[in-house]
C-alpha cells in the first residue's frame, strides 16, 4: 500500500525520461471522455487530485475528469461516478508505484511516443522477493509544490 495522502500531484511514467514521461489529457469542449496519453517532452505537467479512501485505495482525477478504465484504455470522465478506485501500491525497491484497478489490471505505459494513451491491462512481475515490475508499470507520484 501506498502512504499517499489526498492532495495535488504530478503523475510521471517511470520507463521514460523526457518524452513521454508527463502524463496528461486530452482537453475540449465536448462532454465526451477524454484520452488519459503521455504528453511532448517540455509540457508542463498537470495537476491530478488524488482522493484517499483507505486501505490503499484512491480515486484520481486530472483536470475535472474522474480517472477510469475503457476497453483496456486509460480516460478521464466528466461525469461524476464514472470514474474507479485504484490501489496505489508503493514499490520501494524501485522507487515508484504501481496504479491498479480491484481486479488487478493496472497503468502501463505502451510507448515512447508523446500522445500515447496509457493502457490498463495485467501487470507482469518477476516471481521474487519483492516482486520485479518492469519500467513501463511504474508510475513517480511527486506532490506538487507551493510556492
Amino acid at each position: 500500500m501506498a502512504n499517499i495522502r489526498s492532495g495535488s500531484y504530478h503523475i510521471t511514467s517511470a520507463a521514460l525520461s523526457g518524452a513521454g514521461s508527463v502524463i496528461g489529457r486530452d482537453v475540449d469542449s465536448s462532454i465526451n471522455p477524454k484520452k488519459i496519453y503521455s504528453l511532448p517532452f517540455g509540457a508542463d505537467p498537470p495537476v491530478w487530485d488524488l482522493e484517499a479512501l483507505g486501505n490503499g485505495r484512491y480515486r484520481l482525477s486530472i483536470d475535472g475528469a474522474f480517472v477510469g478504465e475503457r476497453d483496456g484504455r486509460l480516460w478521464g470522465f466528466l461525469a461524476a461516478g464514472e470514474g474507479e478506485e485504484w490501489i496505489i501500491t508503493d514499490r520501494a525497491h524501485h522507487g515508484a508505484y504501481t496504479i491498479e484497478k480491484l481486479d488487478g489490471t493496472g497503468w502501463v505505459s505502451p510507448a515512447e511516443q508523446p500522445y500515447t494513451q496509457i493502457e490498463v491491462r495485467p501487470l507482469i512481475a518477476a516471481p521474487s522477493d519483492p516482486p520485479y515490475f518492469p519500467a513501463k508499470e511504474l508510475w513517480k507520484i511527486s506532490p506538487v509544490l507551493s510556492v
